[in-house]
């Protein structure tokens, strides 16, 4: 059943399936702040507090579905979209004959691939929403010592946000509970990289998923501002729709580029530093794993000062 994206309210739990390295992998103190550092700052040290750890995203072309990160059909056709926006927009047939003719006239094509493109590029954090723990989602931890922790959409954006640190500032995540949607007819009004993140295939709706969007540092490389050199007192110059267009095509150039590297190099993602303090309120050991598991877990939460996080051991079918 189509749904549309939508923000989250703050109080809504969610849980994250992950398995065993990959939790200890979270744990463990972020080191990839070079990533994010400008030339200005090459060499500078860095200092996080000892309970920051490291949230995973993921590129979207890692994912099953084939249409993550890509737009629906309908915006993918000019004449279509225009008529769909025009409804959207409640528009007079005159008003939005004018639109259409300005809009098919420009070439738009390349905007399009553009924010494909950097959707791409965007990391993705996947969560379940659900109150409890669900027996499905345990698919997800793959591994025999699989776990899964609970925080609110408030929790994540407070852990993710708690300080103003680099890595964050120029990723600038963002959470949105998904839309499931029909590819072939649904129309995204907003077609930017973060909508187009915010829809997902409706076959997949089961997963009622939450996620975080965030830039990558491959994004910080893009050259996406342009400028004119300007002499003191002088007005900041407009561009023209030909310095504008050869932007767009310069941007594209680049990002695919960069694309083509990462697949290449089958780099699948990226962290940014999380407090850990901030984020976990409970954790639940998979159905099945061995019988020393929790007990690890419970040290390996200790040791990173989560000390009044609960360890359940679920049993199968719960």
């Amino acid at each position: 059943m189509t749904s549309d994206p939508h923000p989250p309210d703050a109080n809504t739990s969610i849980w994250r399936y992950i398995d065993d390295w990959k939790f200890e992998d979270m744990l463990r103190k972020y080191s990839e702040h070079s990533l994010w550092t400008d030339d200005d700052n090459k060499g500078k040290n860095i200092k996080y507090f000892n309970d920051v750890g490291q949230l995973w995203f993921s590129y979207p072309w890692t994912f099953e579905d084939d249409n993550e990160g890509t737009l629906p059909d309908i915006n993918e056709s000019p004449e279509e979209y225009c008529d769909h926006m025009a409804m959207s927009r409640g528009l007079t047939d005159q008003e939005a004959a004018r639109r259409k003719q300005r809009f098919l006239a420009a070439s738009t094509q390349t905007v399009r691939d553009c924010n494909v493109l950097m959707a791409q590029l965007c990391g993705v954090s996947c969560w379940h929403r659900n109150a409890t723990i669900s027996s499905s989602m345990w698919d997800y931890a793959t591994s025999k010592n699989g776990i899964a922790f609970k925080t609110t959409v408030g929790q994540l954006e407070r852990a993710l946000g708690w300080a103003h640190n680099t890595p964050v500032r120029h990723a600038q995540p963002s959470v949105c509970a998904v839309g499931y949607i029909d590819y072939s007819s649904y129309f995204l009004e907003y077609d930017d990289f973060r909508s187009i993140l915010a829809i997902v295939e409706e076959g997949w709706s089961y997963e009622d998923e939450v996620r975080m969007v965030a830039k990558s540092p491959i994004i910080l490389r893009l050259p996406l501002r342009i400028s004119k050199p300007l002499r003191p007192s002088e007005p900041i110059p407009s561009l023209t729709d030909l310095e504008k267009q050869n932007h767009r095509e310069l941007v594209l150039s680049k990002s695919r580029s960069e694309y083509k590297q990462l697949r290449a190099a089958d780099e699948r993602g990226f962290h940014l530093p999380i407090k850990l303090t901030d984020l976990i309120q409970e954790v639940a050991v998979k159905p099945n794993a061995e019988t020393t598991y929790v007990g690890e877990v419970q040290t390996l939460l200790k040791q990173n000062g989560l000390t009044n996080v609960a360890v359940k051991e679920c049993h199968s079918g719960k």
